[in-house]
């Protein structure tokens, strides 16, 4: 993977998930054995995502490169060079889709999540090289990093309404903790690696 660019943050205006009016409309008894907030990850009501943050500049992932058997160098001996691979290549890659979640009780999901992605690229386009230069074709996507506060959690009131269960309500201003992802800026696309 190629290095991390450095990384401008921005503030955003959200994404979000539809908010609930009020704090007790939803009042459940749940099982419980210390009373933890429990974050709202299934049916209605839900917690609410918001974006905070989210990078100026991408950062370029190299999903594939042709590596050693695939570089063409140019000779000394010529004044310059021109080199195309002439080939197709198409790639599969993973975009993050799902979320970073803090450690926190009662997500009861897996926190990230991955959609697989595909890169086909025709190297049919021509480059010029000096004398001495290494060049190999790779696939890159851009990225860019993004976070997040999570706001909205079943709240324990301490009331026992079971056997090892309290009565929970609704919070939709609970501060359930921070969240972070990257995203695919782009569709992916080939180019050249060339150095000397």
């Amino acid at each position: 993977m190629a290095p991390l660019l450095s990384l401008g943050l921005a503030p955003l205006i959200l994404l979000a998930s539809p908010g609930v009016a009020s704090a007790y409309d939803h009042i459940q008894c749940k099982q419980t054995t210390d009373g933890s907030p429990i974050p709202g990850t299934g049916a209605a009501p839900r917690s609410t995502f918001t974006v905070t943050q989210q990078a100026s500049n991408t950062w370029q992932d190299w999903v594939w490169r042709g590596g050693p058997k695939l570089t063409f160098r140019c000779s000394w001996e010529v004044p310059q060079c021109t080199y195309a691979w002439t080939k197709t290549k198409s790639t599969s890659w993973s975009l993050e889709v799902g979320l970073k979640l803090p450690d926190i009780k009662g997500f009861g999901l897996s926190p990230t999540g991955q959609r697989t992605m595909s890169t086909t690229t025709s190297y049919t386009w021509t480059i010029y090289m000096k004398p001495g230069q290494f060049a190999e074709p790779i696939q890159v996507v851009d990225r860019r990093w993004r976070s997040g506060d999570v706001h909205g959690a079943w709240v324990s009131d301490h009331r026992a309404c079971g056997v090892s269960a309290e009565e929970y309500y609704w919070d939709p201003n609970y501060y359930v903790g921070q969240w972070s992802d990257n995203i695919a800026a782009d569709g992916g696309y080939g180019t050249y690696n060339v150095w000397s």
